[in-house]
């Protein structure tokens, strides 16, 4: 019998791509590095980002990216949607008393207001 669910956030249960794309690209120009589609962003993009980054700004350190990313970040990380059928998924486990859990890298503060901003916040 099933009682927990373990979810992950980005990609599962919302859809975090516009606020990632938009901050990545403010890294870029941070970084004096031309920007990219969102088509180029989805085919060179990968986990763990350090990849990804490591192609495109190899000179600049990680503790940089990362301020960039965050000073960034913080301002759009709102504009989440949540995926289709996740909330009505999410109501089925409130239904069956299933107990939910979110495991991401994504920062509390973050997870959040993306939360709060898809109705989500009950669920976990």
């Amino acid at each position: 019998m099933i009682r927990n669910i373990i979810f992950d956030w980005s990609g599962t249960l919302v859809d975090d791509l516009p606020g990632v794309f938009k901050a990545t690209n403010y890294i870029l120009e941070q970084a004096g590095v031309a920007t990219l589609t969102l088509a180029e962003f989805r085919a060179e993009f990968e986990l763990p980002f350090t990849g990804f980054y490591d192609r495109f700004t190899p000179d600049v350190p990680l503790d940089q990216l990362e301020e960039w990313f965050h000073s960034y970040f913080g301002k759009v990380c709102g504009e989440v949607i949540a995926l289709p059928h996740a909330g009505e998924f999410l109501d089925f486990c409130k239904s069956e008393k299933l107990r939910c859990f979110v495991l991401s890298a994504v920062k509390p503060e973050y997870f959040t207001e993306q939360a709060a901003n898809v109705g989500m916040s009950d669920c976990f």
